[in-house]
């Protein structure tokens, strides 16, 4: 009795090697940008100082609360409808 991989199951097992195959494409950062992870930039890789003109404050990873006009009761309560 001769076993075939069904039509249906050629698809995900293509889709698994794909998946599998991908993870050693991660990427990789040099010693210089790692140390700046501290400084200048955020955990995530962003700029930490605002814009020039005042539009995005800088990123201090603080939470700075609700908007205006905007009731929330706090943790366990559902959040805001804008």
């Amino acid at each position: 009795m001769t076993r075939r991989i069904s039509r249906c199951g050629l698809p995900q097992s293509l889709a698994l090697i794909l998946c599998l195959a991908a993870t050693g494409a991660s990427g990789k950062m040099a010693p210089q940008d790692l140390a700046r992870l501290d400084g200048d930039l955020t955990p995530m890789g962003a700029v930490r100082a605002g814009s020039a003109d005042g539009l995005m404050p800088p990123w201090t990873g603080a939470v700075r609360g609700v908007p205006p006009g905007v009731k929330w009761d706090g943790p366990g309560t559902p959040y805001p409808d804008p």
